[in-house]
């Protein structure tokens, strides 16, 4: 019996060690994915910064005082987050001053004999400090997120370590009532400890959300200084044609980011609420692929077109910005030529979105299409949730299809299908939570 009660003893403070250990393991989780958060807000600081400053410049060049204090004012309150933000992991005090510096030339500069060579000079001198701050933070955001991997994976392996230890000794040393009892005691602290991880993950995740919210300040932050200083200068009779188009151009570039932000967000929530929704139509397949080319080409982007019209069943505003995401996609991670090609293969209609870059790494693949998940690689980027690939692969499935990827012939290939349409078919709607 004292062997018994031994063994009991050893299993009961081998749960309890594991219990807490995981337990350990993800308040540390916890912890670095606050962090990381604080460091994607200093990193949307260091942007609004920069944004900052070219409003300022804009503001300059048509002489208008008062966007150019508002401006400058922005600028110096976000080298003041950056200041008193995350540990940077090094000494940038210059780096800081200089970028106070040029923000104080920016908003003096109208009093400058010469403006224009004033902010010019300033932009220049702050550019690489702030290229700088910036790399910093991408660096130290990708070592957290690799860490935090780092304890996942050791956390996974200790409970199964327990597991198996357990399952070896306890039959060979324990009655089965002894056993019996025991692990309904290590069975509950498990729960606990499981139940304690889920909500700080869950908590975490809120929290991560929050941040990544916190990013469409940049685009929206740069569509009212723009739209300010076109307003005002309007109104005083001051602006050229030139300076109206290149404002305008701006709004809608920062316009287009914000909008690309909003919808991967709105899909990626509904899809996990089980609410996203599809209305399937009779549609020219033509129409949805032309509408984002001739948005991407206001841009300055080119695209080559190699398109088969046919008659297809498609949520046409779904289409559009499955597209998107994988052109946007191709530009941002992959090499042109970008080429979108459209084809009837046996009885569906093929859609491929296909670029020239290296593709995404073998490790990486599943992590690609995830949602709400940063690679512990790479920082995020600017104009984008991190969403991309999940919501294509979403609306893909919402579609009908599925969103396959492949590497072949040295071209990256992105593909799904699309249903074509019978001559007595008509419209289809319904709510999906593709997986």
């Amino acid at each position: 019996m004292e062997s018994v009660a031994g063994a009991v003893a050893f299993l009961t403070l081998l749960g309890t060690a594991v219990a807490f250990a995981l337990a350990d393991q993800t308040s540390r989780v916890t912890t670095d994915l606050i962090e990381v958060q604080k460091l994607e807000g200093a990193s949307t600081d260091a942007a609004l910064y920069r944004a900052n400053l070219a409003i300022a410049v804009a503001a300059i060049a048509a002489r208008d005082g008062t966007t150019v204090d508002a401006a400058a004012t922005a600028a110096h309150s976000a080298i003041d987050r950056l200041a008193s933000g995350p540990s940077l992991g090094g000494d940038f005090t210059a780096d800081l001053s200089l970028l106070r510096e040029s923000a104080r030339q920016i908003g003096a500069s109208l009093d400058a004999d010469e403006p224009d060579a004033v902010a010019e000079e300033a932009v220049r001198n702050a550019g690489p400090a702030l290229n700088r701050i910036s790399t910093q933070l991408g660096a130290a955001s990708a070592e957290l997120s690799a860490a935090i991997e780092a304890e996942q994976a050791e956390a996974g392996r200790a409970a199964r370590l327990s597991s198996f230890s357990a399952a070896l000794i306890a039959p060979a040393l324990v009655l089965w009532s002894y056993r019996r009892a025991v692990r309904r005691r290590l069975d509950h602290q498990r729960l606990q400890a499981e139940l304690q991880r889920t909500h700080d993950l869950s908590r975490a995740k809120d929290e991560l959300i929050a941040g990544l919210s916190h990013q469409l300040r940049t685009p929206l932050t740069g569509i009212q200084g723009f739209s300010s200083a076109v307003l005002e200068q309007a109104e005083r009779g001051q602006l050229e044609t030139s300076q109206v188009i290149e404002m305008t151009e701006a709004i809608y570039d920062e316009s287009q980011d914000l909008g690309r932000m909003i919808d991967d967000f709105l899909v990626a929530s509904r899809s996990e609420a089980g609410s996203l929704s599809f209305v399937l139509v009779p549609t020219q397949v033509t129409e949805p692929i032309r509408a984002v080319v001739e948005a991407l080409v206001r841009t300055g982007r080119q695209l080559n077109l190699e398109i088969e019209d046919q008659l297809v069943l498609v949520d046409p505003s779904r289409a559009r910005q499955l597209l998107r995401n994988l052109i946007d996609n191709a530009y941002a991670h992959g090499r042109e030529p970008v080429v979108v090609r459209g084809f009837k293969r046996d009885d569906a209609y093929l859609i491929r979105v296909v670029d020239h870059g290296p593709g995404i790494p073998p490790d990486d693949v599943d992590k690609a299409f995830a949602g709400f998940v940063y690679s512990g690689r790479e920082a995020t980027v600017t104009g984008s949730l991190g969403l991309g690939l999940f919501v294509a692969r979403t609306l893909a499935v919402g579609l009908g299809s599925d969103l396959a990827y492949r590497r072949e012939h040295g071209e990256t290939v992105f593909e799904f299908e699309l249903a074509l349409v019978a001559s007595s078919q008509s419209a289809v709607s319904y709510s999906a939570s593709p997986g």
